[in-house]
């Protein structure tokens, strides 16, 4: 028998997911019964968790989902699932999320307090799973030690002189990103010249350490800007995997994932073919784009990419009381770059202003 996952299921908890504010204030009607996949993709808004979880709950009143993809680590979001599933492993969820950054670790809490929320709510089989789909990204040499450090707390007891300096014990800092990847080409070696000795304490999450160190060690080379992107072939391959798995996925990511470009020259300049373009692809007339952006001149002069709307603000924005505002697919023929990439723009008020009585 098929499993279908299911991301929620508001009928059953009106109490949990009562409308937002955000539904009140949008007229959602874009749910399809053939899309398979709906993916949110931010750009450049950062304050919007109240969004993201609107467009949830308007998906959860039409339609049954019970898998989350999150641009996140897979292994990382295995520690955010058992507290999601089950309340477990809440400090160590929060030592990771704090390695994101205050903007990231802000909505990605209020996605995660919500699907609590839910999950207390429901019994074993009714409850929501979350899956990562990326692989650990951070540039920062000392946030991916610490990554390591949480995701593998039985390192502590691999007496090795790299695991110890660079990972359990984070002593050894460096900031080069030359220095960063043979550091870490150091400690693959390190784990395969001596595997005994890691599968002594890792077991069969050995295989697992080794491939979070290949992942990291694709971060410094750079090849995600190629029209072979490495990690977008990777996100694909997970996407289409989970799509495979389920009947209703919903997937948040950044934007230039979520667009349908296939070997697309606007991203940078060179051939992109984004995980969405490969998924819709694979299952045509089952995919659905939405973008949440904010307009912003000065941003956009250096990111062009990112410019999917013309002066948003001045056609759909005349003051400071509306902050958010849905453009259909017949408004988005105004804006040809988004009309050719995703089914659905909201865009943010630049200029809204939060009432002391909101």
């Amino acid at each position: 028998m098929r499993i279908l996952f299911i991301l929620f299921v508001i009928a059953h908890c009106p109490a949990v997911f009562s409308q937002t504010n955000v539904q009140a204030e949008l007229d959602f009607q874009f749910y399809d019964p053939n899309i398979r996949l709906y993916a949110i993709g931010e750009s450049h808004t950062d304050d919007n968790s109240d969004l993201h979880l609107g467009i949830l709950h308007y998906l959860q009143e039409n339609t049954q989902i019970n898998v989350v993809i999150l641009e996140l680590s897979e292994e990382m979001v295995k520690i955010i699932n058992a507290y999601v599933r089950d309340g477990n492993m809440k400090p160590q969820m929060e030592e990771l999320l704090a390695l994101l950054g205050n903007t990231s670790e802000e909505n990605k809490i209020a996605l995660i307090n919500d699907l609590r929320k839910y999950n207390l709510s429901v019994s074993d089989d009714r409850k929501i799973s979350v899956i990562g789909i990326d692989f650990y990204s951070s540039n920062i040499f000392h946030s991916q030690m610490k990554a390591l450090q949480i995701i593998f707390p039985e390192l502590k007891n691999v007496n090795r002189p790299l695991v110890q300096g660079y990972i359990v014990k984070g002593r050894k800092k460096h900031s080069s990103s030359k220095k960063g990847k043979a550091i870490v080409s150091l400690l693959i070696e390190d784990a395969t010249e001596n595997k005994k000795q890691y599968e002594s304490q890792l077991g069969i999450r050995t295989t697992e350490y080794m491939r979070q160190l290949e992942l990291i060690q694709l971060n410094y080379i750079k090849n995600w800007r190629r029209s072979d992107s490495v990690r977008e072939s990777i996100l694909s391959h997970n996407l289409n995997t989970i799509i495979d798995s389920n009947k209703v996925s919903v997937l948040i990511c950044g934007a230039m994932h979520s667009l349908n470009k296939e070997h697309d020259s606007w991203f940078h300049g060179y051939p992109f073919t984004s995980m969405l373009a490969t998924a819709k692809s694979r299952y045509p007339g089952q995919t659905f784009s939405i973008v949440t952006q904010y307009y912003d001149k000065k941003l956009f002069r250096f990111f062009g990419e990112f410019n999917l709307l013309s002066n948003p603000n001045a056609l759909y924005f005349e003051d400071r009381t509306k902050r958010y505002e849905v453009l259909t697919k017949e408004e988005l023929k105004q804006h040809p770059k988004a009309d050719a990439r995703c089914d659905m723009v909201i865009v943010q008020n630049t200029r809204w202003k939060k009432r002391k009585n909101r």
